[in-house]
């Protein structure tokens, strides 16, 4: 039987019927550890996001206060 992670065949388990059990466990785990790397990424791409925004904004405070009018 094999372990896999979205089409990546990661182990092989032989045996009787534990080890489809195992191997169905196992599957599910390393689609579990995928998702929660893929919500890892994007919160820190939405972080960076943010930190670019917030950057941006104080730069462009900064230049309007030192803005002569008259």
């Amino acid at each position: 039987m094999a372990v896999d992670k979205k089409e990546i065949k990661l182990k092989w388990i032989s045996g009787k019927k534990a080890s489809h059990i195992i191997a169905n466990i196992l599957s599910h785990l390393a689609e579990k550890e995928r998702d929660i790397k893929c919500l890892a990424e994007e919160a820190l791409n939405k972080y960076k996001e943010l930190t670019m925004l917030y950057t941006l904004n104080e730069k462009m405070t900064m230049s309007l206060e030192h803005v002569d009018y008259f």
